[in-house]
């Protein structure tokens, strides 16, 4: 069994605690309040003189398959460390640039000679008759 240390928590990904996530269980929010200190320590290569279980732990967050992963607190810290991948990924999702390109500040130019040519040739004979045949459906 690892050795507790302090309470830790995650304000950063976790701002109401795991436990209030729904991401993790009560008993693996236990087990990250409880060990998690220990666990980041351990993956850091902080601790000299590691025991068994602690060794064991080390050699399991190296499997590529979580299938093999036989420890709680190696499957607990794993998905701890997969939730913080995918939070870290969501936010870079909605990340706005600060500053507007030149190209969306310019208004795009009105060319006259656009405007001119989109007119129609109509005479004032078609535009009364489309004004009368408009008013009859009115009745």
């Amino acid at each position: 069994m690892l050795k507790p240390n302090r309470l830790f928590s995650d304000d950063v990904n976790f701002s109401y605690g795991f436990s209030r996530s729904g991401v993790f269980t009560i008993e693996q929010s236990d087990i990250l309040e409880e060990y998690g200190l220990r666990m980041r320590q351990l993956a850091a290569e902080e601790v000299e003189n590691p025991d068994e279980d602690e060794l064991l732990f080390l050699k399991e967050l190296k499997y590529d398959d979580d299938s093999q992963v036989t420890s709680i607190y190696a499957k607990c810290w794993r998905k701890y460390l997969k939730e913080i991948s995918r939070h870290h990924v969501n936010a870079a999702l909605f990340d706005v640039p600060s500053k507007k390109t030149e190209s969306s500040v310019v208004p795009n130019e009105v060319n006259q000679e656009d405007i001119e040519s989109e007119s129609t040739d109509q005479t004032e004979d078609d535009l009364d008759y489309q004004y009368q045949e408009d008013t009859t459906q009115l009745i």
